[in-house]
């Protein structure tokens, strides 16, 4: 068994052990490699904090991290995790949370963070023997009536990027998930950012891309 750091490695072999670990997840990830490039391994996740676990040169796992202060604390999250099917049940991925265990404490951090879907009991019970507790409960949201009426009277403003992060920077009671903090944002190059105002006072910021 071998570990590789993600900048020992071609991005075409991250992406494709990433694809495979991920082939029977709940949901499917249709996603090609460019896109998984800027969006998982240069945005939510660096390669300097990543690593591919390899079984005869096959690669055979990843783990792919990010450091960022997040609530007020240096934190190393996990932003991908998967181990291919074959490979499963043999330790490897204790072995990859290990070494992104060792990278958080050489680089000084805190706390351990990820998110996993409850109703993915495997891994929400691994990882909880690992030593992870369970400590928000993020709950997404669809509405497929583009015409749907709020009732509210309020005012929409399309605002910049930096009126957000200035607003977001005073609202610190306010908890956000990982993807919606502003150093994830920032990377997207489709981001429209509106304030909404009900009687001249701001009531809601949003992010949509």
């Amino acid at each position: 068994m071998e570990f590789k750091l993600a900048t020992e490695v071609s991005d075409e072999m991250i992406f494709s052990v990433w694809q495979e670990g991920y082939s029977d997840y709940i949901y499917k990830f249709e996603i090609d490699m460019k896109t998984f490039v800027s969006r998982f391994i240069e945005n939510e996740a660096l390669r300097e904090y990543s690593f591919i676990a390899f079984d005869n040169d096959q690669p055979i796992g990843v783990i792919l991290g990010n450091i960022k202060e997040y609530d007020g604390i240096k934190t190393m999250r996990c932003g991908g995790f998967a181990v291919i099917p074959d490979y499963r049940s043999k330790g490897i991925g204790k072995l990859l949370l290990e070494k992104n265990f060792e990278l958080a404490v050489k680089n000084d951090c805190k706390q351990l963070y990820l998110e996993v879907l409850k109703e993915n009991h495997k891994a929400v019970k691994f990882y909880e023997t690992a030593g992870y507790m369970p400590v928000y409960d993020y709950r997404f949201y669809k509405n497929e009536d583009v015409d749907f009426k709020t009732g509210i009277k309020a005012e929409i403003q399309e605002v910049s990027f930096e009126t957000i992060r200035a607003l977001r920077e005073n609202l610190h009671e306010i908890h956000l998930f990982w993807q919606g903090e502003m150093f994830t944002l920032e990377h997207f190059d489709n981001i429209r950012n509106y304030a909404i105002y009900e009687h001249d006072e701001l009531i809601t910021i949003l992010c949509w891309h």
